[in-house]
């Protein structure tokens, strides 16, 4: 799986959780699904997460 989004539900500053978008790597057809998490961790230098990081910078995640 791969996450493409990450984004505040509610209140912008997290408090009333995230809505995580995630799309299949290995599949023919990447279906994108959304789940919602009290927290989200991210773990820096993994395969993708700074582009990541600096993309949900300039959108969605809180300063």
């Amino acid at each position: 799986q791969e996450v493409i989004d990450v984004a505040p539900v509610g209140k912008a500053d997290g408090s009333e959780g995230y809505e995580v978008t995630i799309r299949s790597s290995t599949r023919l057809f990447r279906k994108e699904r959304r789940l919602q998490a009290k927290g989200v961790v991210f773990a820096g230098g993994v395969l993708g997460t700074v582009k990541l990081l600096l993309k949900l910078k300039q959108s969605s995640l809180p300063r």
